[in-house]
């Protein structure tokens, strides 16, 4: 995921918190369960043996300089890189 990071709703206070898609929460339970098997870890269990419960308590976070890049080439203010390097 370029430009973002997964984090429950108590951490990253430096971005912009949407709730997960389909595709980042399927993405978030498969991190957790490869964290379970790697690590044993009695919490990465617990919050998959409950994942109805703990997948609304994710969000997917976006950086503000993120957002305002993406913001500013939606109002044509800044030409996208991907643009600017075929050019």
């Amino acid at each position: 995921m370029p430009n973002s990071c997964l984090a429950t709703s108590k951490q990253c206070s430096t971005g912009q918190r949407r709730p997960l898609t389909v595709t980042s929460r399927a993405t978030a339970q498969a991190l957790i369960r490869r964290h379970v098997a790697l690590t044993g870890s009695p919490r990465g269990a617990e919050v998959l043996a409950h994942w109805d419960v703990y997948k609304s308590l994710f969000k997917l976070v976006t950086p503000r300089d993120a957002v305002a890049k993406i913001e500013a080439t939606a109002e044509g203010t800044e030409e996208p890189k991907l643009a600017a390097r075929a050019a």
